[in-house]
């Protein structure tokens, strides 16, 4: 909360006064709270470049960006269970009575 000041140029000083970073603790957290932003700032950085090489490289024979990205998402995808038959699951239990 900004400070009632007598004037703008004290609450604009007051304002540039204000610490830029601050702790965890300042907001309840823990103190590994800024360990755990600091690395996902980081794999999130090292994503947005890797995002934004481009597919066109020297012709070693390889696969190419989409195949790669498509061999994952099958990948991925092939390691996903069944989905439940809810339908039935819920067949299986006792009605519940209404009292």
């Amino acid at each position: 909360m900004i400070a009632e000041e007598e004037n703008m140029e004290a609450t604009c000083e007051y304002i540039d006064n204000i610490t830029l970073f601050t702790t965890p603790g300042v907001f309840g957290l823990h103190s590994n709270a800024e360990i755990s932003y600091y690395t996902n700032a980081g794999k999130t950085l090292w994503f947005d470049i890797l995002s934004m090489q481009t597919s066109a490289g020297g012709g070693g024979g390889g696969i190419n960006r989409e195949e790669q990205i498509t061999n994952i998402a099958d990948d991925i995808q092939g390691k996903l269970p069944e989905p439940y038959d809810e339908y039935n699951i819920r067949k299986s239990f006792d009605e519940p009575s209404p009292t």
